[in-house]
């Protein structure tokens, strides 16, 4: 899979207008809307990084739970290739990831299902993106993302 910068830069912009309309819909208790605009603020960037490590897993499923475990799994790969295994860099990964995991849920209530969703549930989805966030740059240098992209043409 070819990866350019200006993909990753467009991406990034999106997620960060995500996020804003997340804090705007928190604030404002539109709870279900908050929940999709945060889970969306840090799947569009996951979904990146998929194309990226694609080549490096064998099962290819599209599913939002099956890219956010394949994802997890392969930077577990590259943590135990490059770090001691437990460290906690790979303590922090685990936790965002299965965090995430658990926010596509709450993403499948919001966009889909019947139910309504708490504050609770909003501040799991705000708390698990400032920590996707402060680990993210570490994610694309782990699995060589930006050595990867290419320039646009």
């Amino acid at each position: 899979m070819i990866l350019y910068k200006s993909t990753r830069m467009c991406l990034e912009s999106k997620s960060a207008e995500f996020e804003k309309v997340g804090i705007y819909s928190h604030r404002e208790e539109y709870n279900n809307s908050a929940v999709s605009r945060y889970y969306y603020s840090m799947f569009i960037r996951v979904s990146y990084i998929y194309k990226g490590v694609a080549g490096n897993i064998g099962i290819k499923k599209d599913s939002h739970q099956s890219v956010i475990k394949q994802v997890k799994n392969q930077i577990l790969i590259f943590i135990f290739e490059k770090y001691h295994p437990n460290s906690e860099i790979e303590k922090e990964m685990k936790e965002v990831f299965t965090r995430l995991e658990l926010c596509c849920r709450y993403r499948n209530i919001a966009d889909y299902k019947e139910g309504k969703l708490t504050i609770n549930n909003v501040n799991y989805l705000k708390k698990t993106l400032l920590m996707f966030n402060n680990i993210y740059e570490t994610i694309l240098e782990i699995c060589g993302i930006i050595k990867e992209e290419r320039e646009d043409v």
